[in-house]
């Protein structure tokens, strides 16, 4: 596929996106009860994202969409998903029943991250004596900060959701 026409300037666009966003992107699904309706379940997900001090920019019958900026969440860095500030939560019918999917992203954190880690380059350059080793304590400082709270909300976000969604 060449990426240089139009009529493929689109389907490029999305591999190259698919490529690369799953660095800032939190993805997943979560199957909703039998007993509960797609209604119930974003409503239990609006819960949710209102505890998560999130503001809902869009709401729709099927769709929730949030949006916070990163620099409001640090008064309160104990909520789970106080690092993303956009997402998006739908419902999907599928054969093994309803599924709440959800699309989070922490574009800002990432940014933030990396911009304390070319502090940290810079400081480093001129102190330690060598572009080898700014790069190692500057990359290692972005591992540290945005790696480890990447872990931690791999691990934690779908749980957290599956809980909410699913309270049985």
């Amino acid at each position: 596929m060449r990426c240089g026409s139009w009529s493929t300037a689109r389907r490029c666009t999305e591999v190259s996106r698919l490529k690369w966003d799953f660095i800032w992107h939190l993805r997943g699904s979560t199957p909703i009860d039998e007993i509960a309706s797609a209604e119930d379940a974003l409503q239990r997900a609006e819960r949710l994202l209102q505890q998560q001090q999130k503001e809902i920019v869009h709401r729709t019958p099927h769709t929730i969409g949030y949006t916070s900026a990163l620099w409001f969440a640090v008064d309160d860095a104990r909520l789970e998903m106080f690092i993303f500030d956009r997402g998006r939560f739908w419902i999907d019918r599928r054969v093994s029943g309803l599924h709440l999917n959800f699309d989070l992203s922490c574009l800002n954190g990432f940014l933030f991250c990396l911009l304390f880690s070319e502090v940290v380059f810079l400081f480093v350059l001129p102190t330690q004596g060598g572009i080898y080793s700014g790069l190692v304590y500057a990359s290692l400082t972005f591992c540290w900060l945005y790696g480890m709270n990447m872990l931690l909300a791999w691990w934690r976000i779908p749980r957290m959701i599956q809980t909410a969604v699913n309270p049985t």
